[in-house]
Order: structure tokens, then sequence, then C-alpha cells
């Protein structure tokens, strides 16, 4: 079994709480959220979702 490892982050508070609120309604607590987040990523190369700017009238 791998070892566990702690990190920290920082967020805005409300979205932490946002969040939580969102993952409670799936039986998920923000950890096993973020573990999920990550190993999609692995499994991608990169983010698990599109990541792209929106049309060039909205950045200026």
């Amino acid at each position: 079994m791998a070892r566990a490892a702690n990190f920290s982050i920082r967020m805005d508070s409300d979205i932490k709480a946002q969040s939580e609120y969102v993952y409670n309604f799936l039986c998920l607590n923000l950890t096993t959220a973020i573990n999920v987040f990550l190993r999609k990523s692995i499994q991608a190369g990169g983010f698990p979702f599109d990541v792209r700017l929106g049309s060039h009238s909205e950045l200026f």
C-alpha cells in the first residue's frame, strides 16, 4: 500500500465552503475529491477537462 503524504494549499474560503457543499452531496470530502482530480489528471496526462481561452473579444 502506498504511503500517505500531506500537503496544504491556500484557497479562498468561499471556494472551499462551496466545494465542500457540492462534494458533500456526492458523499465525498474535499480530500477525496482532490485525490480523484489528481488521479484523473495523471490518467489524462494533464487537466482532465479542456482548458482554453474564450474568444479573443472576451480577453480585451
